[in-house]
């Protein structure tokens, strides 16, 4: 048993008692594309492409409840092996805002969302977001 086996055994027994997974059990799903508008050699890699993304509250909190918003984004590039996911929640600004605060919200509406965790590419270290 390795130390991933380990740390997912909690998540494994809460939502088998739960019976249902134990974080972002519910969701709404929804196809369409990305279109790149940044010149081909700067940003990201990010081409466009087609896209699936499920928007969902994180402990699936009942009603208008605060909860953390989710939405997972999983892109299809044509040039690439496999696709390529991105998890966003909503969070706090600032570098120690996004890393430490989550922060449950009561409504979807005009919510920003961001990456907890900076993506490097070429020496530079990037902060996704995304307006819902």
């Amino acid at each position: 048993m390795n130390v991933s086996d380990l740390a997912a055994t909690p998540f494994r027994w809460a939502s088998a008692i739960r019976h249902r997974r134990i974080f972002h059990p519910d969701g709404v799903l929804a196809e369409g594309s990305i279109e790149r508008l940044a010149p081909a050699n700067g940003g990201l890699p990010i081409p466009s492409s087609d896209v699936v993304a499920r928007v969902s509250k994180a402990v699936g909190t009942p009603g208008a409840l605060p909860d953390i918003i989710g939405l997972a984004l999983r892109l299809t590039p044509q040039d690439s092996e496999s696709p390529w996911d991105i998890l966003l929640a909503s969070a706090g600004s600032g570098v120690l805002g996004r890393t430490v605060g989550l922060r449950p919200v009561m409504s979807w509406t005009g919510q920003t969302l961001t990456s907890l965790m900076p993506l490097r590419y070429r020496q530079n270290y990037w902060w996704l977001r995304a307006r819902v």
